[in-house]
Parts: structure tokens; sequence; C-alpha cells
């Protein structure tokens, strides 16, 4: 393989790269961390809202659910208040 100048060239700026990023990288393992109040302001009101939309769905889908069992029970209920009401007929007599 031979070592062409682009190559070459390409290697050089490909090393400095990987070696500015190690330097980026260490140096902000120095910084000291932001102000927590200030992080935790901004957080706090992110926070917040995704709470108040998880609250927001967790209610359409409880109605959701709702309706739902509530169709199921109401049917159930009248194959109970027709099967109570083929008993209470009786059996046909016969003579």
């Amino acid at each position: 393989m031979d070592l062409t100048p682009e190559l070459l060239g390409t290697a050089a700026v490909g090393l400095i790269v990987i070696i500015g990023a190690i330097g980026n990288y260490l140096r902000a393992l120095r910084r000291p961390p932001p102000n927590p109040v200030v992080s935790g302001v901004g957080g706090g009101l992110a926070e917040h809202e995704q709470m108040e939309r998880l609250i927001f769905e967790m209610k359409r889908i409880a109605d959701a659910l709702t309706d739902k069992n509530t169709s199921s029970i109401n049917s159930r209920l009248e194959e109970l208040a027709d099967a109570i009401d083929h008993l209470k007929a009786g059996p046909p007599r016969r003579r």
C-alpha cells in the first residue's frame, strides 16, 4: 500500500481531531458543575409540564377503559337479566 500525500494529510487531520476531542473531554472533567439552583429551576419546569401531560394521557386511558368496561358490564347484566326472566317463566308445562 502506497502512502499518498492525500492519505497522509487525511491521517494527520484525523489525528488532530481525535487529540482535540480527548483534550476537550479531559478539560470538561475539570470544570465545576453548573449552578444547581439554575439547573433545578429549568429542569423543574420541564418536569412539571411532562407530569401534566402524563396525567392528562392517563386520564384519557382511564376514561377509555371505563367506557369499555361499562359497555361490557351492561351487556353481561342484560344477559343475566334475560336468564333470570327465562328461569322465572319456568319450563313449559306438559299435559
